[in-house]
């Protein structure tokens, strides 16, 4: 439970520093970001000081609801209590409109994760009343109510949940919100229930998805399999095909070859049948990939073969380089890294032919990215050494710094950011290299790299308008509290508070 407390701890800052550069909002969001991190620091008189200086009053109510959760977590049980009654205060000031039951709905459901279902479920109900009030579109109307009806599943009132879903208007929306419900089912292994309600659903890809949730813990696959075929092809190709090469994927886990092969025919051909040539080819790349998952190289090389003869008829320059670059992964992945390396060399080709510049860089650092899946370090470097213009060329590398954080190469994400943090420095817009630097600060912190992470931070000036240093210290002290360096936690934030009061926005 703390792992997911922390996850969204994370998730909630990122959505908030979204929003930070070039709006009448940055401050709000540089608070926002410090009074999280001083929560996750332990330090909740100092988080609330934070919050209280927010303006913005759905995002006064998100921060106080996200402290009074870490306060509970830590068995701070009144000011818990306190900072939920705030949060609540701020959410009620906010005029009546989906974005005031999206905040009651939030606390509503921080109040779930900390076994508060009492509470939880009068403030859904106060979020449902309130929705009475929405007008217009049944569509933003559908959209809150999709979020009260799985937030009722969360707090195992199903009944309730379901009775919320029928007062959706649109079936799309609908069946999303009973897909959810299923899974819930699911997760409490009430297979029988999900099994109900998954009959219900009327949209097929939800109905075919829920199913998929069932067959996933009861290997029972072949309700899930007749639901997608019956998908229809001419409007629904694409979703179709991934729902098909899902259930491929369990029936090839599961040691069933045979019907795995032949449900990913069906999938294969699903996707022959999409809508638009670059959909239809970026859907066969994915199955090229799938093929690779099952350990079977030669068909996902003979799938990519084919698919290249489609793509060299392509006369979209842009496209043709990426979709190429796509297929040259799919070869290396299979082991064919001639065949890979000759097709990287094609779209690289095809992407210098590009007369607008800002799409040539842009269009060889997406092909960098993927080279970078499948080729070593020093001949990435060189690739992007390529891309001329130097933004491009540091997000390229903070990217590939990414995917190989992800894929546990934690080393390498480091290299790959001191690289990008060189060429960051070249960036001639004051406002785009304080921003790319920040970015980079962040990920080094998050990487554990705190003192280069800070070092970075620190030089970047808080009297710019819209300055990212104060959310960069705030997300950097976030990563050393998770990490228990509790002081340095606390003295990254004196710092943000003291950047945030110098920090002006534009107007």
């Amino acid at each position: 439970m703390r792992l997911q407390i922390l996850l969204t701890t994370v998730v909630l800052i990122s959505a908030l520093c979204s929003a930070c550069s070039g709006s009448k909002n940055c401050l709000n969001s540089t608070f926002a970001n410090i009074a999280v991190s001083y929560s996750m620091a332990g330090q909740n008189d100092q988080a609330l000081q934070a919050a209280q200086r927010i303006t913005l009053l759905t995002r006064k109510a998100d921060v106080l609801s996200l402290i009074a959760l870490q306060a509970a977590k830590a068995g701070q049980e009144k000011q818990s209590a306190n900072l939920f009654n705030q949060a609540l205060q701020a959410a009620n000031k906010i005029e009546p409109s989906p974005d005031k039951v999206m905040a009651l709905e939030a606390i509503a459901s921080r109040y779930g994760r900390i076994g508060q279902k009492d509470k939880a479920a009068e403030v859904l109900a106060q979020a449902l009343q309130d929705t009475k009030a929405i007008w217009g579109t049944s569509f933003v109307k559908d959209t809150v109510l999709e979020k009260i009806a799985v937030n009722y599943a969360q707090l195992g009132d199903y009944t309730q949940g379901i009775q919320v879903t029928n007062k959706i208007v649109e079936d799309i929306p609908k069946s999303r919100a009973l897909a959810r419900i299923v899974a819930y089912y699911v997760a409490a292994g009430e297979y029988d229930q999900a099994r109900q309600i998954a009959n219900t659903i009327e949209v097929q890809t939800s109905q075919a998805n829920a199913l998929i949730e069932i067959a996933e813990k009861t290997g029972e696959y072949q309700q899930a399999l007749t639901v997608a075929k019956e998908i229809d092809e001419e409007e629904r190709a694409l979703w179709k095909s991934i729902i098909l090469g899902k259930i491929t994927l369990l029936y090839s886990k599961a040691g069933q070859n045979k019907q795995a092969d032949e449900t990913l025919s069906q999938a294969i051909k699903a996707a022959q049948n999409i809508e638009g040539t670059d959909a239809q080819l970026n859907q066969l790349t994915r199955i090229g990939f799938l093929y690779i998952e099952m350990e079977k190289q030669e068909q996902a090389i003979k799938l990519a073969s084919q698919t290249l003869q489609v793509v060299n008829q392509i006369q979209d320059i842009y496209k043709k380089a990426v979709l190429l670059a796509n297929i040259a992964v799919v070869y290396g992945k299979a082991g064919k890294k001639e065949l890979a390396d000759s097709v990287f060399a094609q779209a690289i080709k095809v992407a210098r032919t590009l007369n607008n510049e800002d799409k040539k860089t842009q269009t060889l650092a997406e092909i960098s990215i993927n080279y970078a899946k499948v080729n070593p370090y020093n001949q990435v470097l060189q690739l992007t050494q390529t891309i001329g213009n130097a933004k491009t060329q540091a997000y390229a590398l903070s990217k590939i710094a990414r995917d190989y954080e992800k894929a546990g190469d934690k080393e390498q994400g480091v290299q790959a950011l001191d690289q990008a943090f060189q060429i960051a420095q070249t960036i001639e817009t004051t406002q785009g290299k304080s921003q790319k630097l920040a970015e980079i600060a962040v990920q080094l912190g998050r990487l554990a790299q705190y003192d280069r992470a800070i070092a970075i931070a620190q030089t970047l000036d808080a009297t710019e308008k819209d300055s990212p240093k104060a959310s960069a210290l705030a997300q950097i002290a976030n990563y050393c509290a998770k990490a228990g360096q509790q002081e340095k936690a606390i003295a990254l934030l004196s710092q943000a508070l003291q950047a945030a009061n110098t920090t002006q926005c534009s107007d």
